[in-house]
């Protein structure tokens, strides 16, 4: 399978889709990614590059058409691990990554605060959390995060689960 990083636009009142082009350089092809949208930016973060797992993280500028890595030089911070088939959620002014694949299946729980410019890894919730998986759905709701489906390594979960931001619960 060949991967690629091509940028398309979707116009709903056209119906029409058109590539978007731009004067630097796109992220390296890659799949199984994920991405989200904050303020006028679309981010995209991890996936695979058809080799190796990968922890890229990109912004695409939406009013100045351009690309750039997304880069921290915080001391403290802790970033994901290289990976795939993640799901990825905006909150307020963060990106939440939760679980997906490094060559072990994870539900480990990452966010990155895009006013501070850094990653940190959500370590003390309560409640009971889920087991390590990845291909889960996932989507926000007024202050929760709800996560669905998946896979465990070993069969597809029907498991679903509630992450409370204001909390900091899982139910």
């Amino acid at each position: 399978m060949a991967r690629k990083n091509d940028f398309y636009c979707y116009n709903i009142d056209s119906n029409k889709w058109r590539e978007i082009k731009t004067n630097d350089m796109p992220p390296s092809p890659w799949d199984w990614h994920v991405s989200v949208v904050h303020s006028r930016s679309i981010f995209i973060f991890g996936g695979y590059d058809g080799f190796n797992w990968v922890n890229d993280f990109f912004e695409y500028n939406i009013d100045y058409n351009s690309w750039q890595e997304v880069l921290t030089s915080h001391d403290n911070e802790v970033p994901p691990t290289a990976r795939h088939s993640h799901s990825c959620v905006v909150y307020e002014d963060s990106m939440y990554v939760f679980g997906g694949y490094d060559g072990h299946y994870k539900n480990d729980f990452h966010w990155f605060n895009f006013t501070q410019n850094s990653w940190s890894v959500l370590k003390e919730s309560t409640g009971k959390a889920p087991s390590p998986w990845y291909w889960t759905s996932c989507t926000v709701i007024n202050e929760n995060m709800y996560l669905f489906g998946g896979h465990d390594g070993s069969r597809q979960l029907n498991d679903f689960y509630n992450y409370n931001f204001k909390t900091n619960e899982w139910f």
